[in-house]
């Protein structure tokens, strides 16, 4: 049988790699072949590609043999990727399996949607970058305007006027600081705890760390290379270039009985699952545009901006640092015990003194880009 690569236009191509001809082989030594109920096998995805063809039955059209193509559906295509260290590809096959309707799919058909993904991924990992001081995994936001503030009938008057801001390309972190990024920094630099630290040290450490004060998020920030974002940085992750009122759309967050932010909601504020913090990207449902997970509740983020309440009358179009001085810093994003859904909304402002700490607010960082060499 002849495949060509969507991409490059190989044929025959070897799927297992990003790009079906960049050389790379499932066939290397120690690798257990794929085996058929016939005792056939195939060490690279080509053969296997010849393999299932050899088991398909040609009448009037294919109809797949018991030990064909019935292998994707059963999952041994995916474990035998995972067995020879390609689950990354494993689980993008699962996806593409599970979500087909035909049960007579072509293995062409399969491939195509493969590859197409693969290359999908490949892009996405280009997305994202992990922080090599704290771990962190950071999405970039791309450059470009967004829709910042609230219209005048909408909204709080310190979120008008609505206006288009133009802001460069940024990564930011995909979650929130937990408690056990926070333990690591204070190892590291001998900075003292949050308030209640022991609690949450032993029992919360997939959690946002919280108690913090603004000095202190900026010193985590510092250490970890970051620093914290802008406010304009912080409602674009949040709500992409669409104006969108929440981070996951327009709709309440517990549309359809699926809760998609971490906020005080029924009987003790539990009926989402938590009456206090969540781990950080428990509400996949209430991921941002870009993937930023928890842009609304569970904890509120300190922002690297001054408050000022007026300040969007007379900001900057372009990259607005915030006020040059001020009183209070400026938090974003709603939290857990906050029982009325205005304030999980992409524009909402919050603030605090920046020497306070609270069991409500952590913060997350952002990272300017690399220059280019």
């Amino acid at each position: 049988m002849s495949l060509k690569c969507p991409k490059c236009g190989a044929v025959n191509p070897d799927i297992a790699s990003f790009c079906w001809n960049d050389g790379e082989k499932l066939a290397t030594t120690g690798v257990s072949p794929f085996r058929f109920s016939d005792g056939s096998t195939a060490t690279t995805i080509a053969e296997l590609a010849i393999q299932i063809e050899r088991h398909v039955v040609y009448d009037s059209k294919p109809v797949l043999r018991s030990d064909s193509l019935a292998h994707l559906y059963r999952g041994d295509f995916s474990a035998w990727l995972s067995s020879i260290g390609r689950g990354d590809i494993a689980m993008i096959a699962r996806q593409i399996v599970a979500q087909e309707s035909d049960p007579n799919i072509g293995l062409g058909k399969f491939l195509a949607n493969l590859a197409g993904e693969i290359h999908q991924a490949s892009s996405e990992q280009q997305r994202t970058s992990i922080n090599p001081k704290d771990g962190a995994v950071m999405i970039l936001i791309p450059a470009g305007e967004f829709l910042m503030g609230s219209a005048d009938n909408e909204g709080y008057r310190n979120e008008n006027p609505q206006r288009k801001v133009y802001l460069d390309a940024y990564y930011i972190d995909k979650f929130e600081v937990t408690n056990v990024q926070y333990r690591e920094f204070m190892k590291a630099t001998g900075h003292e705890p949050p308030r209640d630290w022991s609690d949450y040290d032993t029992r919360r450490l997939n959690h946002p760390v919280v108690g913090i004060s603004w000095h202190d998020a900026i010193a985590y920030a510092e250490w970890a290379g970051k620093r914290l974002p802008t406010e304009a940085e912080w409602e674009k992750a949040a709500r992409g270039a669409d104006g969108r009122k929440y981070p996951w759309g327009n709709m309440p967050p517990d549309t359809g009985g699926q809760y998609r932010a971490n906020y005080k909601v029924g009987k003790y504020g539990a009926a989402d699952g938590y009456s206090n913090t969540s781990p950080v990207g428990s509400f996949p449902l209430g991921a941002s545009p870009y993937g930023v997970m928890d842009m609304a509740g569970n904890v509120w983020e300190w922002c690297a901006d001054w408050y000022d309440s007026g300040y969007y009358r007379e900001a900057p179009t372009k990259n607005p640092p915030g006020p040059s001085s001020g009183r209070h810093r400026v938090l974003r994003g709603g939290a857990w015990l906050n029982d009325d859904i205005f304030y999980l909304r992409c524009a909402a402002r919050g603030w605090h003194a920046p020497t306070l700490t609270f069991n409500y607010v952590g913060l997350r960082c952002v990272q300017n880009l690399k220059p280019r060499s």
